[in-house]
């Protein structure tokens, strides 16, 4: 489950905070959570929350940097293209 450290349970869980119940700072704990077990997804959410500063997230764009840069290198599709459009450099 995902307050028992499970990856996927955590994206899944912070995902339903986050769209369904629009609880943005404790769905960003499952998805951190997530993202630093190395899930790609998760990892690209929370990237694009940092850089963004979206929903009460606080805007770091050198930490959003590095979680979109993992997800790339983990050939996440959808980070790959983030970066290349934002000029970060994989």
């Amino acid at each position: 489950t995902a307050d028992k450290g499970n990856s996927s349970a955590q994206l899944r869980y912070g995902m339903h905070l986050w769209q369904k119940e629009n609880n943005y700072i404790e769905a960003f704990k499952y998805l951190k959570n997530s993202a630093n077990s190395k899930d790609p997804a998760a990892m690209f959410i929370v990237g694009k929350a940092y850089w963004n500063g979206i929903n009460g997230i606080v805007q770091d764009k050198a930490l959003g940097a590095q979680y979109l840069k993992s997800a790339a290198a983990e050939a996440h599709p959808k980070a790959k293209n983030f970066c290349d459009e934002q000029g970060i450099l994989i």
